[in-house]
Parts: structure tokens; C-alpha cells; sequence
């Protein structure tokens, strides 16, 4: 069965990810796109020469509803629009917290898709200087990860090609459930990378604060990390030297808890999925 989305309503239109959604699909001009915001939102949307509709006259008019809202103000717009669209609907959200978090309306006969993009890896073989300084994707190309929440299977391509479509260029799309999708994002991403990363960030000042130029720590740090991470990752076929294996081995119980992959278990997914909604 061939599906046609041809109406595309973006909540949050005028915010970072809701920008990227509709500075996308515009490029597309057989859809017609509802674009929806509020405030100085909407304001900046109107001088922009676009057209605003309310929240609920998106929400019934489109095929697939976007809801490019931040994590914390997810679950309230779902509730709020959500109940208004129309049956063999698909909605299609931007983060896994909320879906994983099961805080979603109750409606079975509407479509829920989650997509999160990969963002350009750090490796990659990249021609001009601007996809290789892309940290965000759009120039670069980069991975998405999916799920189909609920709703019929043959949703699953074409919600799947949109996300192509607001995420491109792409170099994969991978399809999980919400659970795998949870675990990547908070917990892989922010929970363990983006908080090991921030004490590499404190230990570069700190290498400053004790009197070490700082230009020589930069680069010193970060010409490291990067050989390390290709060593560590399998970019590279280099065997670390036996003194820093064992420097490495000295090191890790003073850093690192030993129970440190508790993080994966459910128990503290849902605790880092309730900091986000709280948030």
C-alpha cells in the first residue's frame, strides 16, 4: 500500500529544529506545510513574509504532524494537539524521552514515529571545508536512528523517507525500538559521552590553570584525543604502547565507578528519562 503524506503541519516552527524541518520540506513544493508557533515566534515566522495557523487547525488538517518542540514542552503539546488530528495520522517526534516515558495521548488510531539524527561522525572523508566543519549535519552527511511507535507498518517508509528528508544528506537510517532508541539517547550520548567529555573539558583547564600555555594544551589534548579515539575505535591499526595501557589500567578505578554500566539498566533510564520531562 502506497501512502502520501501531503500535508505537513511543524509545531514550533520558528525554533532551531522546527527551522530545519521547514527550510527542508520546502525545497519539496507539492507539500503544503502548516507552520505553527506562538509569540515571538510567530512574529518572526509573519515577517518572514510566511503564514501562521493555530496549533489545533494544523493538528486537523494534517497527514503528519511535527512536533519540533523542546524535550521538557513535548508532552504538554502532544496532550494538547494531539486529540484534535485526524485518525490514520502520523506524528512525528524528534526525541525518544517522551515516547520512552509512555506519557504520549492515548490514541491507537494515529501513527507515532521517532526519529533522532546521528550528527556527522567524527571520522569521516569529507572534500570541502564546510562539510568537514559541519558538527551538525545538513552539509555533512549523518545517520538517523527510527522507530515506528505505533501504527500501521506501511507508515514506517514514508515517515521514514521525511526524516531522510529534514535530515539529509543521510548515510543510514536505523531501525530500533523506543527502548534501544532511549538507550542511545540520553543515556549513551549524554548520560556517559557528553559527561566524560565535559571532564576532559575540566581537565584541559585545569592542565591551564597550573601554568601550562594554554594554545600547547589545546592542541596537545586534542591531537590526543583524536589518535586515541581512532586508535580506541578501530580507525587506525595501532596498538597502544605497554606504559600507557598500564597508565590506563592505573587510571580507570580513580575516574570511573565500578558499576559504572548500571547506567544501562531500566531502572536508571527512567530516572535520567524523568530529569529531561522535569527539566
Amino acid at each position: 500500500m502506497q501512502v502520501a503524506f501531503r500535508t505537513i503541519g511543524i509545531v514550533g516552527a520558528a525554533g532551531r529544529m522546527g527551522t530545519r524541518v521547514r527550510t527542508r520540506l520546502a525545497q519539496r513544493p507539492e507539500l503544503e506545510l502548516l507552520l505553527v508557533d506562538v509569540g515571538k515566534g510567530a512574529e518572526q515566522l509573519q515577517q518572514e513574509g510566511l503564514h501562521v495557523v493555530s496549533g489545533v487547525e494544523a493538528a486537523q488538517r494534517s497527514d503528519v504532524l511535527v512536533l519540533a518542540v523542546p524535550d521538557n514542552k513535548i508532552a504538554a503539546v502532544a496532550q494538547e494537539l494531539v486529540p484534535f488530528v485526524r485518525s490514520g495520522c502520523a506524528v512525528l517526534y524528534l526525541d525518544p524521552a517522551v515516547p520512552f516515558a509512555g506519557v504520549l495521548p492515548q490514541r491507537p488510531d494515529v501513527t507515532y514515529f521517532v526519529v533522532h539524527p546521528s550528527h556527522p561522525p567524527l571520522f569521516q572523508d569529507e572534500e570541502t571545508p564546510e562539510a568537514r566543519r559541519d558538527h551538525w549535519g545538513g552539509i555533512a552527511p549523518q545517520s538517523i536512528v527510527c522507530t515506528l511507535l505505533q501504527g500501521p507498518e506501511e507508515h514506517y517508509q514514508p515517515c521514514e523517507q521525511l526524516a531522510k528528508e529534514i535530515f539529509a544528506p543521510i548515510r543510514a537510517a536505523y531501525r530500533l525500538n523506543i527502548h534501544q532508541m532511549a538507550l542511545l539517547e540520553p543515556i549513551l550520548s549524554e548520560a556517559i559521552a557528553y559527561t566524560l567529555l565535559s571532564v576532559l573539558r575540566d581537565a584541559y583547564h585545569e592542565a591551564v590553570a597550573r601554568g601550562i600555555p594554554e594554545p600547547a594544551v589545546r592542541d596537545f589534548l586534542l591531537g590526543h584525543i583524536r589518535v586515541e579515539l581512532a586508535i580506541l575505535f578501530g580507525e587506525i591499526q595501532w596498538r597502544p604502547s605497554d606504559a600507557a595501557e598500564r597508565v590506563r589500567m592505573w587510571t580507570y578505578p580513580r575516574l570511573i565507578k565500578e558499576n559504572w554500566r548500571r547506567l544501562f539498566d531500566d531502572d536508571q533510564l527512567h530516572e535520567c528519562v524523568q530529569i529531561i520531562l522535569e527539566s
